[in-house]
């Protein structure tokens, strides 16, 4: 029998591949050359172990004739190693991804914690044993003894467990699947001549209760701890205590006419849920996905009560140090005091500082008021002598009125603190309106213009109303 390169390559994974755990017998539906059933399951398994391989570097490299160097062969090598170890990831997102799409979570206007998702997908892998058939990335074969080899002996010993790589990730997927399918997770199907009956599972999670509250634990300090003296640190944990119900929905559908579709050619919409889940999944599965459509002419659904779960999440707010000091004289204790008397004291502390600071904020605001209002007299002071230096004593009148602004606004904030930030924009508000109506009404003296006149006493009654506004403020 000849065999086409495909074919002979197909062979040689097959025979290096780690052996595969088989679905239950009613998946045989096909015949090989001999008349035998084949499974789909391995059909599909040999599909996905060969996109593997020819996803990687290495497979590249083998197919290349000519002279290659061991240092090409070593960048190829760990450039594959690092693809396994990415594909290795995917697949652990991929059971992750397929634990959310399965479970449906009614948390009835309870607000879930940031943890709870990750505890409750943590459990259903423990609960499906999934943690025995998820090895971790395999360990880099590229190391000193491989960089020593003859470049033909190291691209043999990089394609042997490159390929040894690929087949534990196709037997990690379907093992994984297998052990959700036992668990009720994920389901299974039947196929006949022209109807087909499958059958597919939902957890339900129901958050019934919430419980929050607030404790106070004690632990042992090690750094500062020895054998006379023993201190302690104590948590202020915030407590949130779940109440958590899971209920198990398997649904039988019986369906005719039937079709398999890729992802892109399916007959009906796909819900947004489960269109979401079809795309996350890592290219080297994706392509063996089908979509199974077809008319439904029966339907079963069996609700249990799986288990009752308390799901329990602490989170620590602040930590504080248990001290007990005392006055000493050689053996004797002449005083000694508690952690509440360092707590008053400390906060005595605290307290004094702010109202240092304090003084001295409205200090600073003091003498950033006083240079505010000199700025002001002196912009008013330039509009008078517009009249000698024309145009530029105008610009450096409006210059130093704006600067008077800001340093008015800053004696505004050195005074109120940051609470309110309107009476800072007030203050400015109010310098500024002040030296503008003073230099409008000299500009239309100087300039015999009534208008201009009359726009500094508008800006006049606006100063005198925000300054009464001001007063009352403070009072």
């Amino acid at each position: 029998m000849v065999h086409t390169a495909k074919k002979q390559r197909r062979l040689d994974l097959s025979v290096r591949a780690a052996p595969l755990r088989r679905f239950a017998a009613d998946d045989f539906h096909a015949s090989d050359e001999d008349g035998k059933p084949t499974s789909r399951r391995d059909e599909i398994a040999q599909d996905i172990l060969e996109r593997l391989w020819s996803a990687l570097p290495i497979a590249r490299l083998c197919d290349e004739v000519g002279h290659r160097g061991i240092k090409h062969v070593i960048q190829t090598a760990s450039a594959s190693h690092s693809q396994i170890v990415q594909w290795h990831s995917e697949l652990r997102q991929f059971i992750d991804d397929l634990l959310s799409v399965v479970t449906v979570i009614e948390n009835n206007q309870i607000v879930e914690p940031s943890a709870f998702r990750p505890w409750l997908f943590d459990a259903a892998k423990n609960e499906c044993g999934l943690k025995s058939v998820s090895p971790l990335p395999p360990r880099s074969f590229v190391d000193a003894h491989f960089a020593d080899l003859l470049p033909e002996i190291a691209l043999e010993r990089a394609k042997q467990e490159l390929e040894r790589h690929c087949s534990q990730i196709v037997t990690t997927l379907f093992n994984v699947l297998d052990a959700l399918q036992r668990h009720r997770r994920i389901g299974s199907v039947t196929f006949g001549d022209a109807a087909c009956q499958f059958t597919f599972f939902t957890r339900e999670v129901r958050i019934s209760d919430r419980q929050d509250s607030r404790v106070t634990k004690r632990r042992l300090d090690p750094a500062h701890t020895n054998r006379w003296v023993k201190a302690y640190f104590e948590d202020d944990v915030r407590q949130t205590r779940l109440t958590v119900q899971h209920r198990d929905i398997a649904r039988t559908h019986y369906v005719f006419d039937f079709t398999l579709n890729c992802l892109n050619k399916t007959r009906f919409p796909v819900p947004g849920r489960y269109q979401a889940f079809c795309e996350a999944v890592p290219d080297w599965i994706r392509p063996s996905l089908r979509i199974l459509e077809g008319d439904l002419f029966r339907e079963q659904c069996v609700a249990s009560d799986a288990r009752e779960d308390q799901f329990l999440e602490e989170v620590v707010v602040s930590t504080s140090w248990t001290r007990c000091p005392a006055i000493m004289l050689g053996p004797y204790v002449l005083a000694g005091w508690g952690n509440e008397a360092i707590e008053s004291e400390e906060e005595s502390h605290r307290v004094m500082n702010a109202v240092a600071d304090r003084n001295r904020s409205i200090h600073r605001a003091a003498l950033t008021s006083l240079a505010s209002k000199c700025i002001a007299v002196s912009a008013i002071v330039c509009a008078l002598m517009s009249a000698v230096l024309g145009a530029t004593a105008a610009v450096i009148a409006i210059v130093l009125t704006t600067l008077a602004m800001h340093l008015a606004g800053m004696s505004a904030r050195d005074r109120h603190g940051f609470t309110d930030t309107s009476l800072v924009l007030h203050e400015m508000a109010r310098v500024g309106t002040s030296t503008f109506a003073a230099q409008a009404f000299i500009f239309g003296l100087l300039t015999m213009s009534w208008p201009l006149s009359l726009v500094g006493g508008v800006l006049a009654l606006i100063a005198h109303r925000l300054s009464q506004q001001s007063k009352e403020t403070t009072a």
